[in-house]
């Protein structure tokens, strides 16, 4: 939905830019980036279907000084996208396990590696995400190598949707 209207700016009037503009970052939430009370557990659906979005709206904005502004914003906003999070909330677990819709599902952990590239993107900049970040990333990394590992048993609990599939069960 918002590549369209993103690809198609310059053909826009300069007017009509900013209302674009405007309508996407409504429509993708953008203003989580500044929301400085956020939560451990963000929902890994929005971080996987609208971070990508959240920084080309950053890099879209005509003005220098705001897109330095929101990059710096929506670093910190990974960052807390990742932080350990306690309870149902989605994201990383203190066990490293990744949590969707209030339990460990492997499968919606994709949302990893967009959060993944996006840090990537970042590395070597200012905007670069904290150690902490980096460290949780890593951590839930590593749990999910294990969880997905082959040729396991794995509790009914950590299985997600698919409870049956070639990756729950010893072959």
């Amino acid at each position: 939905f918002p590549l369209g209207f993103l690809d198609a700016l310059d053909a826009y009037p300069s007017e009509m830019r900013g209302r674009v503009l405007a309508m996407l970052k409504w429509s993708h939430e953008y203003n989580q980036i500044y929301n400085q009370n956020l939560l451990p557990g963000v929902n890994t659906d929005f971080i996987h279907l609208k971070l990508e979005t959240l920084f080309k709206l950053a890099l879209a904005n005509p003005v220098k000084e705001d897109v330095v502004r929101d990059l710096r914003y929506i670093s910190k906003f990974m960052e807390r996208c990742i932080a350990i999070s306690q309870g149902g909330n989605d994201g990383i677990k203190p066990d490293g396990a990744g949590f969707h819709h209030h339990s460990v599902h492997m499968n919606y952990m994709v949302a990893f590696s967009t959060w993944i590239n996006r840090a990537y993107s970042l590395k070597g900049t200012s905007f670069r995400v904290s150690k902490t970040a980096y460290e949780n990333m890593c951590y839930a990394i590593k749990t999910l190598l294990l969880e997905t590992s082959d040729g396991k048993f794995f509790p009914h609990s950590l299985t997600g949707r698919n409870p049956f599939s070639p990756s729950s069960t010893e072959k």
